[in-house]
């Protein structure tokens, strides 16, 4: 029986990225070819596509990171840890870096992957992220993967939310969390992330302070506030910037650097998106009350969150 032709999950802006991108990089991947589209700190974004006329059928491949694959179209034969399954698009690849795998196409069909993945050095060397190699697609994963590609400007977003992923991906594999829910440290990482918001500090400073890896900081963190910390460091800079909208004559730019943002147009971004107005629009209103809240931080649950809970269209 032939595999399922599949039905593609490309959404408008990726097929556009994919033909701005063609001609960037592309290098034969032994069964196809592999086109890098988008990288953001250790994140990188990756097409491939094999058409029914490739010679090779039978590829054996290492992993040059960790990789979460999802198959648009198409079908195609897994061979790692686990025994050999039919790969389609409902299913999605979890690979560790530098492990060793076979994949197998049947000579005359095609199969077009999306490919989601992050550098080696950021996970711990001695533990392994993912149980299992391949999961039954959620609508949970395909949603985080839309909103991976609204954030291809913003690196430090793009990072986030692709852990947020991997963290979903690996939970869903394990029978059970090995993470504390009451850690010390992490309640450290919250007043630190309080306290150095308004400067240009990152997520992985705070990791290399806590000497955690990026991802086991995030995947603690998040278990500890239910929020990854790049959501909370937004929040925190949003709640800041409220205040001084309300409080302060400052111009709207020199407010958006004294919150920590690096631009004005990422300020402007994730103010709209958390608070549903402009940052001029909301000081417009809040003059026109005559009322000021309380400095307070949101308990943000949009598109940062690891888990998120939006479902798919909404």
């Amino acid at each position: 029986m032939p595999p399922p032709s599949g039905i593609s999950r490309i959404v408008p802006n990726e097929r556009q990225m994919f033909e701005r991108s063609r001609a960037l990089r592309i290098r034969d991947f032994g069964c196809g070819e592999l086109l890098t589209v988008a990288a953001a700190g250790a994140v990188s974004l990756h097409y491939y596509a094999r058409d029914s006329t490739h010679r090779d059928t039978n590829v054996e491949h290492e992993y040059p990171s960790h990789s979460l694959v999802f198959t648009d179209s198409g079908a195609w034969e897994y061979h790692g840890a686990q025994p050999q399954e039919t790969v389609d698009n409902g299913i999605i690849v979890a690979g560790e870096g530098r492990a060793q795998y076979v994949c197998s196409h049947p000579r005359g069909f095609s199969a077009k992957c999306f490919i989601v993945a992050i550098a080696n050095d950021v996970f711990d060397e001695d533990k392994r992220v993912f149980c299992k190699s391949t999961l039954r697609l959620t609508p949970e994963m395909l949603f985080h993967r839309r909103v991976i590609m609204r954030s291809i400007e913003e690196p430090e977003r793009l990072e986030s939310i692709a852990f947020s992923l991997y963290d979903f991906v690996a939970r869903i594999g394990s029978r059970s969390s090995k993470i504390p829910s009451n850690d010390i440290r992490m309640a450290y990482a919250k007043r630190v992330i309080e306290d150095v918001s308004s400067e240009h500090v990152s997520v992985s400073d705070i990791a290399k302070l806590l000497q955690l890896s990026r991802f086991s900081f995030s995947r603690r963190f998040l278990t500890h506030s239910g929020m990854t910390p790049h959501a909370y460091m937004t929040s925190v800079r949003i709640a800041r910037a409220k205040h001084q909208l309300q409080k302060s004559s400052r111009t709207i730019n020199e407010i958006a650097a004294a919150s920590g943002f690096s631009s004005f147009a990422h300020f402007s971004s994730a103010f709209h998106r958390i608070v549903g107005t402009t940052p001029s629009d909301y000081r417009r209103v809040a003059g026109q009350s005559g009322t000021s809240q309380k400095y307070q931080v949101d308990n943000y649950e949009g598109e940062d969150n690891a888990h998120i809970r939006d479902q798919p269209g909404q």
